[in-house]
């Protein structure tokens, strides 16, 4: 190809979220455009003046030295206004032809007016749906180098905007400049008030005020959209409250119901006796209307005086690892949120004159016994921020803290250590690194008083009918969300689980967004905790959760359909890019890009003939195992699957339920087909092995792990093989190198270098209701960056059955061995001191490999794989082939080409190794992988290997 030389200096483009150098593909577009069809598309656009940046990425056409590199360099940005028409200032387009052609200006804006009505478009940009958007950008010439690649008739760029600059991005004049405001207004209420927060004060009156109580108002502003956040020093929000505050506001100002965001910062020592409801009497005391008025007066007040003090602002961002200052009281295995997120305003000078502070953890560093006010850790911080830049508000915002408690040892005196605890949040953020942001494009909100499921509440081990508890607790309540460009705000009316928020707010990054759960806002509703832990009685958090086990489903479901009418249709083209279907010597091969739901309808889609057949063969397999019951296979099968299900259900991530739910709605397939069939693996478990080598093992001293898959080939799943790229944005990408319609991992790596693998190793140690294991590995590969990762996730899941797993990491070059069953698990690197002790164990040094047999003796000893009896005392020596083949001779084969592994040798060891069950075979050497499926009467590692590249993808 050519040299090419385009010459773009002014272009309109819309922004998301991401990060810094973070690039797509020009091919990642998919279709090719005409001579009058250049398009350069840019997101998340906060580009600061005299700043270049250099991008170099592989070619996925044409030889590997393939390359394109874009320099940029930013001018002075205009004003942003989306309703002024395109201005394109480029005269010429120099494409790749020989003789370049002239193209006025009046022409491109012309075509790009065209664009912009859907008209004279190729059919792939109608359908992509491509427009321009509000913020534009001056490039100067670049120059693209090409070597091999041929037959490219034209260009897609996609550049991706830049969030973390350390300079501000200063507001433009012009009605969409950003504009902030700032107030507060004290609320704390007399003493004798009753506190509110715990139930045990019993409504008794307050006898002093430690620290005063604020409702604190950040108003932001664009053109004529405006919202008010407003952070009250308060244990909740409810109805009531809201409703008030919102119609004070309104006897000032003329102003939109969804404007307002109101929330407490949950302190357990602020002002009682505002409770609307019977039930909130008993943490808040009985409501007096004097404190209700004064308390509604001074939040509409802040934010009235907040709406009125609006200063043009730029805006930046920040966060800080707090894990160290937070835990979770439910269960420490838990993932926490934890960083500290801030956005920050500044005036002109950099002063700072507004903070909003993100954090999840309960304000309870002060005990029940206390009985001053005190707005607890929350306004410590914000006192001391306020204090250090003074004329500044801080709002502190509490994420989803459900099961969330501040970690901060010392300090015998609470107060000293709620103000020491205040003081050390104070400084993270005065340290914190500030990166300048853009909150262009588009500003909504949506609020929607939401239809509740029917509550189950349970008093002891009584249940509490519906229609009873539907008479005190809300059958309604608020769902808010709110956009200012690629920031999102989901206000929740209640205490939610901090394993749900994190479900939320990455299911949002997966659609370009940068989230922020904020929870305690404008109503509550009690709790919410994950399926898995409603009917655990001993936790608190599920016994104050009032509306059952599929709250937490609900509620990500009612964020999802309000984010929908947040954005347009145009923007969903880039959000959910088309999936497309590939061959490679007749295996399947898919590229998946989105979030959960919209991989797996793309899948569904792609593939749905194959996929209907490949679920209906299956079950025709185990109706034709049962053709001894003629008319009851069908309802066993679909008893014992549906019920398998049913127990591991509980412990599936939403996401996990939506991937399976798009497979379902792509394929025209009933989703409880699709569930079943994701039930088998537990039901009937694979037997494999797996093994990898590095270091002085192998040739080059490069890792090289091989995977075989050994299973119940009767089933013909090795029919329905496939290869899928898969990459929901803001998790690691990976390839599935498994089968279509199953959304789970049987064998898989990441663009990190993890593969993973794992054996069936039964055990007498077992469950069903637990995280399956394909969906364990599917979390490692979305998750894990090294080795370490990994292990920590199979230490935190709940476990099922017994497993044998090999996790490698190719960049690092390093792998282990982990062995579990449902309640204990142990792990070996290579050359352990305690495999030695197993006296059936073959230890190698640079290299790890496995059958079923365990080498840790607690778990050995609750084994039935390899001839193993837990019913008998002591340790049984393991024969049979699992052990004598899958993993004696294993290690004999690689102790025989020891510091001479290649991938064709470790292809040898695979075939030497594997049984007739065997349906798969993948041998890992990153970047470059080789998959082999079953053919005819041929084991997978008898057939033909397919050679893959990550690069590819």
């Amino acid at each position: 190809m050519t040299n090419t030389e385009i010459t773009i200096s002014l272009a309109r483009f819309i922004g998301y979220n991401l990060t810094r150098g973070s690039l797509m593909h020009k091919e990642h577009f998919n279709h090719q455009i005409n001579d009058r069809e250049v398009f350069l598309y840019c997101l998340a656009a906060p580009l600061r003046p005299q700043i270049k940046h250099r991008f170099e990425w592989p070619s996925l056409r044409g030889a590997s030295a393939d390359f394109i590199a874009i320099e940029i360099s930013d001018s002075e940005l205009p004003s942003d206004n989306a309703r002024k028409p395109p201005v394109l200032e480029s005269k010429t387009l120099v494409k790749k032809s020989a003789n370049p052609q002239r193209v006025t200006s009046r022409r491109m804006r012309e075509s790009l007016g065209q664009y912009r009505r859907g008209e004279n478009l190729s059919p792939s940009i109608q359908r992509a749906g491509i427009r321009w958007g509000p913020r534009r950008i001056a490039l100067r010439p670049f120059r693209i180098r090409s070597a091999g690649a041929s037959g490219i008739s034209a260009l897609v760029i996609f550049l991706i905007g830049i969030l973390s600059f350390s300079k501000p991005i200063w507001a433009e004049s012009g009605s969409e400049s950003l504009y902030v405001g700032t107030a507060k207004a004290e609320i704390t209420p007399a003493v004798g008030t009753p506190l509110a927060g715990f139930g045990k004060r019993k409504g008794r009156p307050s006898t002093g005020i430690h620290d005063p109580l604020f409702a604190r108002a950040l108003a932001l502003s664009k053109g004529e959209k405006q919202f008010v956040f407003v952070s009250a020093d308060l244990v909740l929000i409810d109805e009531k409250l809201r409703k008030a505050v919102l119609k004070k506001i309104r006897t000032k100002k003329s102003f939109r119901e969804e404007g307002l965001v109101l929330f407490a910062t949950h302190t357990h020592s602020g002002a009682g006796a505002l409770g609307g409801r019977f039930w909130e009497r008993f943490i808040m005391g009985k409501a007096r209307k004097e404190v209700f008025e004064f308390v509604s007066n001074s939040m509409a007040r802040a934010a009235l005086d907040a709406l009125d003090e609006k200063i043009p602002v730029s805006a930046q961002y920040g966060e800080s690892d707090i894990r160290d200052l937070v835990e979770n009281r439910m269960d420490a295995r838990l993932d926490i949120p934890d960083k500290m997120r801030v956005l920050r305003f500044q005036a002109a000078g950099d002063t700072p004159v507004g903070f909003l502070v993100m954090m999840a953890a309960h304000p309870t560093l002060l005990p029940a016994s206390n009985m001053e006010f005190s707005a607890d850790f929350p306004g410590a911080l914000s006192g001391k921020l306020e204090k250090k830049f003074p004329g500044a508000v801080a709002l502190f915002a509490n994420g989803a803290a459900a099961d969330l408690r501040p970690h901060f040892e010392g300090f015998e005196n609470r107060f000293e250590k709620m103000d020491a605890y205040g003081f050390r949040l104070s400084q993270e953020i005065e340290f914190m690194k500030f990166s300048g942001i853009s909150l262009s494009g588009p500003w909504r909100g949506q609020i929607e008083k939401v239809k509740l499921p029917r509550t189950k509440i349970r008093a002891g081990f009584l249940r509490i009918p519906s229609l009873l508890g539907n008479r005190f607790f809300p059958r309604k309540s608020y769902f808010q969300e709110i956009r200012l460009g690629p920031f999102l705000f989901l206000a929740f009316p209640g205490e939610l689980h901090s394993e749900t928020g994190l479900e939320i707010e990455n299911r949002m990054r997966a659609k370009f967004f940068q989230p922020f759960v904020i929870g305690f806002a404008n109503d509550y509703i009690g709790y919410v905790v994950p399926r898995r832990h409603w009917k655990n009685r001993d936790h608190y958090e599920s016994t104050v959760s009032f509306f059952g086990p599929q709250m937490d489903y609900f509620v990500q479901r009612t964020f999802d359909r309000i984010l929908e009418k947040l954005v347009a249709p145009e923007e969903k083209v880039f959000i959910q890019p088309a999936g497309e279907l590939l061959s490679r010597e007749g295996l399947p091969v898919l590229k998946l890009r989105g979030d959960p739901y919209h991989v797996g309808f793309e899948e569904g889609r792609l593939l749905g003939p194959q996929i209907k057949q490949g679920v209906d063969d299956i079950f025709r397999y185990f109706r034709k195992e049962l053709r001894y019951l003629p008319f009851m296979n069908r309802l066993i099968i679909r008893w014992i699957s549906g019920r398998a299900w049913k127990k591991m259900e509980p412990f599936i991530a939403y996401d996990e339920y939506l991937h399976m739910k798009g497979i379902a709605d792509g394929a025209g397939i009933s989703f409880g087909k699709i569930k079943r069939i994701h039930a088998l693996p537990e039901l009937y478990p694979t037997f494999c092995s797996n093994g990898a080598y590095w270091g002085a093992a192998t040739e080059d001293g490069s890792l090289i792990a091989i995977r075989n898959l050994d299973w119940n080939r009767k089933m013909g799943i090795h029919e329905h093989a496939a290869v899928k790229f898969i990459h929901i944005p803001g998790r690691k990408a990976y390839v599935n190198i498994g089968y279509y319609g199953f959304s789970g991992v049987l064998s898989g790596i990441n663009e990190k270098g993890i593969s993973v693998g794992q054996i069936g190793a039964t055990s007498a140690d077992e469950t069903m209701s637990g995280v399956p294991m394909p969906f364990a590995l599917k979390r490692i590969l979305e998750t894990a960056g090294d080795i370490e990762e990994g292990l920590q996730l199979l230490k935190n899941i709940d476990r099922t059955r017994g497993y044998h797993y090999v996790i490698a990491d190719a960049l690092r070059k390093k792998a282990i061995s982990i062995e579990t069953t449902k309640n204990h698990l142990a792990w070996f690197s290579d050359s352990d001191e305690r495999e030695k002790m197993a006296p059936y164990a073959l230890v190698l040094e640079n290299a790890v490999f496995r059958g079923d047999t365990a080498l840790d003796p607690g778990i050995r000893d609750l084994q039935w794989a390899s001839k193993g009896n837990p019913k008998k005392k002591g340790l049984e020596i393991p024969a049979g082939s699992a052990y004598e083949i899958r993993y004696l001779k294993q290690g004999r084969l690689v102790e025989d080409h020891y510091g001479k592994l290649n991938p064709e040798i470790a292809k040898t060891i695979a075939r030497e190794i594997a049984p007739s069950s065997n349906i798969q075979s993948v041998i890992y050497a990153f970047p470059d992988f080789w998959v082999a499926n079953a053919e005819g009467n041929q084991k997978a590692a008898e057939s033909r290997y397919i050679k893959f590249n990550w690069n590819e993808f």
